[in-house]
């Protein structure tokens, strides 16, 4: 099977890591990294040609290749812009799923969707657009996942829980079964979310308390 082309959009430390996980997979073939004009001068290269994204669809087509967007929890909101900017030059954003995870047939997924190694997803779970999903995240049957999420390594979620968009979740945290993350929530490192959060809360401990809100600038992680 021919590799599929792909410009990767991101120039950090992200982009970096997953540039030598898709380096090394036959299933790809990246072909050149481009971001934000102004952060032409701070971005790494990987080895590929390093490209504006104002001129990226002149050396690169949307029709030639995909895109996939490597950027990772610093700023969830522009993380969100930045999958928007990329749907909207018309490019198609391709999935990169590690040959290791263990995800059966039923599972159902759209786009710019990252999963690392070792990570489970079980029967007939949803996952919408451009999340993250970190090394050995379980996420149990029947669960959905909605749009430009976080999973960190290690996390668990239960089944037939519902995880709605831009949510952040720490190291090692768990949600219990039945359980409905709203917008915008971070769930920090080792916390037990027992019961429904509210949008833009931070929950911290376990079991999970709300200790503040991010309604203005959203979750930003230094």
């Amino acid at each position: 099977m021919k590799p599929q082309p792909l410009v990767i959009y991101g120039g950090g430390p992200f982009a970096a890591m997953l540039a030598g996980y898709l380096m090394r997979d036959k299933r790809y073939e990246p072909v050149a990294c481009t971001v934000d004009a102004g952060y032409l001068s701070q971005a790494r290269e990987f080895g590929l040609p390093l490209i504006s994204i104002d001129d990226i669809a002149v050396q690169h087509p949307p029709g030639e290749v995909q895109m996939i967007l490597a950027v990772g929890y610093a700023n969830m909101r522009a993380r969100q812009a930045m999958y928007q900017k990329a749907v909207s030059l018309g490019y198609t954003l391709a999935n990169y799923i590690h040959e290791t995870v263990l995800i059966t047939h039923d599972v159902e997924y759209g786009d710019n969707n990252i999963v690392f190694p070792g990570t489970v997803i079980e029967p007939r779970v949803k996952i919408s657009n451009n999340n993250i999903i970190w090394s050995n995240v379980t996420v149990c049957h029947d669960t959905v996942i909605g749009n430009h999420n976080f999973l960190a390594a290690n996390t668990t979620i239960g089944g037939h829980c519902v995880v709605e968009d831009g949510c952040f979740l720490g190291f090692s945290s768990t949600v219990k079964d039945h359980v409905r993350l709203a917008p915008e929530t971070l769930l920090g490192a080792n916390s037990l979310l027992l019961e429904d959060s509210q949008a833009n809360g931070k929950y911290l401990g376990s079991p999970a308390k709300l200790t503040g809100r991010h309604n203005d600038q959203g979750i930003v992680i230094d």
